[in-house]
């Protein structure tokens, strides 16, 4: 496959030669092939300089990086690609012994994360990392009692959850992590499991790492 330098000299190459008598008067479409092409170049630069992090940098752009990224509207973008980058290598390392989990990475709240589910018959049972934050997570299905919007929805949801008390344990975060906290939301006595949500489907208790993760050692730890 060609790089982006063959291809821009290719396309010099036939805007600056006679044009065949099909292409006369059709200059125009080659100028805007040649400033098309010549963004796809910038952004490969961009995703060179930001996209793919380090293993011993941390996974968060710094607050001005971001801001210009924001400002010219590609820090979404950008945080997808960093955290894919801890998903491809997490998966690379699981895919033969944990064969079952999904590992993926996307963009919630305006901020990357990385996380795994194990697939089976009943809800998903997984993990987040987002920011300073670890997350332990269940996913009722499509169409049950705890799918939905309402407080009663809601409700169906956290009762579902609370059967699988024993899995909302956070005590290997803190074997690997010495910095990590408390759960969040804190448990209280009349809710011995409080859960933060995401609707319509999403349910789950985190702990905050304190330290911003790097590739490697969300890597290593997840």
């Amino acid at each position: 496959m060609r790089d982006l330098a063959d291809i821009h000299d290719l396309i010099d190459g036939l805007t600056n030669d006679p044009m065949p008598a099909m292409l006369q008067g059709g200059k125009e479409l080659w100028m805007v092939l040649d400033r098309w092409l010549a963004m796809l170049a910038r952004l490969y630069s961009v995703v060179e300089a930001v996209g793919r992090p380090d293993f011993d940098e941390p996974l968060d752009l710094d607050d001005d990086s971001r801001q210009e990224l924001q400002r010219l509207r590609l820090d979404a973008p950008v945080q997808k690609m960093r955290y894919h980058v801890v998903a491809t290598q997490i998966r690379r390392r699981l895919v033969q012994a944990v064969p079952g989990v999904d590992i993926d990475a996307g963009l919630s709240n305006r901020a990357g994360f990385v996380g795994g589910f194990i697939h089976g018959a009943g809800p998903l049972l997984g993990w987040q990392l987002q920011q300073q934050q670890f997350r332990l997570a269940f996913v009722v299905p499509d169409r049950s009692r705890g799918y939905g919007r309402t407080a009663k929805a809601r409700e169906a949801r956290y009762q579902h959850a609370r059967r699988y008390a024993a899995y909302f344990d956070f005590s290997a975060v803190r074997e690997l992590v010495s910095t990590a906290g408390p759960e969040r939301p804190s448990a209280i006595d009349a809710q011995p499991l409080g859960f933060q949500r995401f609707d319509p489907n999403f349910a789950c208790l985190g702990s905050g790492i304190c330290a911003t993760p790097t590739s490697t050692s969300a890597t290593d730890r997840l």
